[in-house]
């Protein structure tokens, strides 16, 4: 916990907590800026911040920043700030927390979310997602570089309204009986027509997703495009 002049940026008091997770002393945090505590990032955003208050434009009172402590370790602190004055000058009261290792994990989670949309996106297969009605939930770019289907048009349209009529029946009983046994699936090779409507030949494989109850969400999978394998 500590206070901030928001006219000199100082800091008017601060705790022990405070002391022991920046590493200086309190004669030290006392005749430092606040922003001195920040990567250049977040001394940006804090100046900005105060200069909004100094507007009496409304701040949020949740921010994060992120501090470099004495040492030159790096945390991220969650600050929530209560503004108030004293004289007509700003003041601001601030409870941090540390939540460096939370921020960590979203960082890995966002990397890893990233490789992984980079992964859809360059394999030359189509990647998709389905709920138990058979409508398409996801679909990746790659249906539109393979068919000329664009994935965003798809989303709540089934691929049985790509296949030939007598194909469309027979993949809809397909379909249903996977929703009962609720189990993977793969090399099954249907016609289909691209957005051209020339006939095309498409391998599909998937495996069911369910809830945290154990309820079937729906299926997630690959197809491929087989026309040129089955002329041969």
């Amino acid at each position: 916990i500590y206070t901030v002049d928001f006219t000199t940026q100082k800091f008017i008091n601060v705790n022990e907590a405070m002391m022991k997770v920046s590493g200086y002393t309190r004669e030290e945090l006392m005749s430092m800026k606040a922003s001195q505590l920040l990567d250049k990032e977040s001394a940006m955003r804090f100046g900005e911040r105060i200069k909004s208050v100094m507007q009496g434009k409304k701040v949020d009172k949740n921010v994060e920043y992120k501090v470099i402590t004495k040492d030159g370790k790096e945390i991220w602190a969650s600050l929530n700030v209560k503004i108030m004055y004293q004289d007509q000058k700003p003041f601001a009261m601030v409870i941090a927390h540390d939540v460096t290792d939370r921020k960590k994990a979203e960082d890995a989670l966002s990397e890893s979310r990233k490789k992984f949309q980079d992964l859809l996106e360059t394999t030359s297969d189509f990647i998709w997602e389905m709920n138990t009605k058979g409508e398409y939930t996801y679909c990746s770019p790659q249906m539109e570089k393979l068919w000329g289907l664009k994935p965003n048009k798809m989303l709540g349209k089934t691929p049985f309204e790509q296949m030939p009529p007598g194909a469309k029946v027979q993949g809809l009983k397909l379909f249903s009986s996977m929703l009962e046994s609720k189990t993977p699936f793969a090399g099954i090779q249907v016609p289909s027509l691209d957005a051209n409507g020339n006939m095309i030949t498409i391998e599909i494989s998937g495996v069911p997703y369910f809830n945290l109850n154990g309820e079937l969400l729906g299926y997630r999978g690959v197809t491929r495009d087989i026309t040129e394998r089955t002329k041969i």
